[in-house]
């Protein structure tokens, strides 16, 4: 039994937010939307952050190593985060909340370990100060491992091929599997012998601001949305796929349409 007596526990997922790319309208949307909602449990996927200047490309790009300060994205992510997780626990205070380690979070826990004088400064759980705030950090890129709901596993993800959703499938081999990494939606099943037991893998899209200046205008495949999922008694699922329209997108547990540059300008 869900915790609101509905028959089942409601989950938020999001994922590629990208610190300083990231899109304020969507994230209003999505905000007012767990504000409308009693979240059982917020996941973000991960690359809340962005960390560019401290990221493999920035090796051949002076600028970009000093584009943003370390404690000024960390700051906005705080802010990001909390102003989301504050909105999920706004109808249900004990709303479980987990922040999986995405390939971005994972250079500045790199960079933490090349400069060990900084642990305790920098790396995320004690920057980000989440025991305080009852968060679960999954150092997912350092570890592989999935959080788990029932049978759904989260990760952030690792491929990117054309067919990714059937790559995560063949590699990880679990019931259903959802991640970002990629910031497009796609979602995958392969064969299984038992009638409506087929394994799935889904990408949920991206939070971030579709025009991100690396792009240089190249045409790509990528679609912000986020995912709802209700977590049914005995361990089962049911995936909500929410894609965003030109800003817009329908809240798939009231129906309700969430108009993001509207509800962006209402918060000024």
């Amino acid at each position: 039994m869900g915790s609101s007596g509905r028959g089942y526990r409601l989950g938020v997922a999001l994922a590629d937010t990208h610190g300083k790319s990231y899109d304020p309208a969507l994230i209003a949307g999505i905000g007012a939307y767990l504000k409308d909602s009693h979240v059982d449990h917020f996941l973000h996927l991960g690359d809340l952050f962005d960390f560019d200047g401290i990221g493999r490309f920035a090796d051949n790009d002076p600028a970009a190593q000093v584009s943003w300060p370390l404690v000024e994205e960390l700051a906005l992510g705080r802010t990001i985060y909390y102003g989301l997780l504050d909105a999920a626990r706004k109808k249900n205070k004990a709303c479980k909340a987990v922040l999986i380690q995405g390939n971005h979070e994972y250079r500045l826990d790199k960079f933490v370990t090349r400069n060990p004088q900084l642990k305790g400064m920098l790396d995320i759980p004690q920057a980000m100060d989440l025991k305080a705030r009852r968060v679960e950090y999954v150092p997912y890129e350092e570890t592989g491992r999935a959080y788990r709901i029932g049978d759904a596993a989260f990760i952030h993800g690792r491929f990117c091929n054309k067919y990714h959703p059937h790559t995560h499938i063949d590699r990880y081999r679990l019931k259903a599997i959802y991640y970002g990494h990629g910031h497009d939606a796609q979602r995958m099943t392969a064969a299984c012998y038992e009638p409506g037991e087929a394994v799935s893998a889904a990408s949920i899209g991206f939070t971030c601001n579709p025009r991100l200046f690396y792009r240089h205008g190249l045409p790509d495949n990528w679609e912000q949305g986020f995912g709802v999922y209700f977590f049914l008694p005995g361990g089962r699922h049911i995936f909500n796929q929410v894609l965003v329209n030109r800003g817009r997108f329908v809240g798939p547990t009231n129906g309700k349409l969430y108009d993001c540059k509207r509800i962006l300008r209402g918060l000024k």
